[in-house]
């Protein structure tokens, strides 16, 4: 569902907080510069003081101060067969060859095209009936080893490429190979395999919508599928943070457990393949990615406030407005002032 007060409360914040006192502070400012009677200082220097109230009251809550800085995606990934899910799981995908194809050679750290369908029993897709859903489908894998993951925390920020199970497999194929696969009949779990390079939960996405924004369809025992290999391209995988600092104080309703002073790490992660014979690069990106441990202070209203966060960018913010466009009001009001006195003591100046 469409989260109206999330979206509107950052609003507000800024409304309230920033920019109704900053016109009551500049407005004042302006009177007791500029004013030419003696009896205009006092309300202004009345305005002045319940505006900066104001900012000090309302300003300091939600995100007062915001710090963002975005660096550059950096290589992360090895070219070394994928390490075992997490949770393990146990037991062995089988995997028989009906086809021998006569393509290049599948290397750990390339990325591959594979088409995958189910022969025996269905695939089980998120969000969608299994009768639904088409029983073939054309997927890329990276069958590289990603970064080391020691944390549940870990593993919701950086996201998911699929099963290991799976990815090992294809190791050692050519294109053109023809595959049968099946789970033994001790293993547990599942083979999950993403539709568009990665796959999380919704729980660490902008708007929980985890499963439809990177959909995954899994099979497990009692399922039996045919995987060809379609392609195969030099792979990577690439990783960047977005360092965020937050301040300002949240008023915590029903143990919400807010912290005045916050900090924490949006994350993305993608995958690309150079396809050498075809001359194109495929890429797969996921994120921004934030799921904090029970011990991290959590970021406040992150959905909203960095939702367009682009390439690298650094900003500084107060009351949800830049420290540059502060320097320019600052500047005006000076500048204003200037003038307004500069005409004051014209008119006074004996003719």
């Amino acid at each position: 569902m469409f989260d109206l007060l999330g979206l509107i409360t950052p609003l507000v914040t800024i409304a309230t907080g920033g920019l109704v006192p900053l016109f009551v502070v500049c407005w004042s400012i302006f009177a007791l510069v500029t004013g030419r009677q003696r009896r205009m200082k006092r309300p202004a220097l009345r305005r002045l003081t319940a505006g900066l109230a104001m900012v000090a009251f309302l300003g300091g809550c939600g995100n007062a101060y915001e710090s963002v800085s975005v660096g550059d995606w950096q290589e992360v990934g090895r070219s070394l067969p994928p390490s075992a899910d997490m949770p393990v799981a146990r037991g062995d995908l089988v995997v028989t060859r009906l086809t021998e194809g006569r393509g290049a050679s599948v290397k750990a750290g390339d990325l591959v095209q594979v088409q995958i369908s189910a022969k025996e029993g269905h695939f089980q897709p998120s969000g969608m009936s299994p009768v639904e859903f088409p029983q073939m489908q054309v997927v890329w894998l990276w069958v590289g080893q990603e970064p080391p993951l020691t944390s549940y925390k870990d593993f919701m920020n950086q996201g998911s490429l699929g099963s290991s199970r799976l990815r090992k497999a294809l190791i050692g194929r050519s294109v053109g190979d023809r595959l049968r696969a099946r789970l033994e009949p001790t293993a547990a779990g599942l083979i999950t395999i993403p539709l568009k390079g990665f796959t999380v939960y919704g729980a660490a996405t902008l708007d929980d919508r985890g499963g439809s924004l990177w959909p995954k369809f899994d099979f497990g025992q009692g399922v039996a599928v045919e995987v060809e290999v379609l392609d195969v391209c030099a792979g990577k995988m690439f990783r960047k943070v977005a360092a965020i600092q937050q301040y300002g104080y949240i008023m915590n309703m029903f143990d919400s457990g807010w912290q005045t002073s916050r900090r924490g790490e949006l994350q993305w992660s993608a995958v690309e393949g150079r396809c050498a014979e075809r001359g194109q690069t495929v890429r797969f990106e996921i994120g921004p990615l934030y799921y904090p441990s029970r011990e991290d202070p959590t970021l406040y209203h992150w959905r909203y406030s960095y939702r367009d966060l682009g390439e690298k960018v650094s900003y500084r913010q107060v009351l949800g407005i830049r420290i540059e466009y502060w320097a320019l009001i600052a500047l005006a009001i000076v500048a204003a002032a200037f003038v307004r006195a500069r005409r004051i003591f014209s008119a006074r100046r004996p003719r």
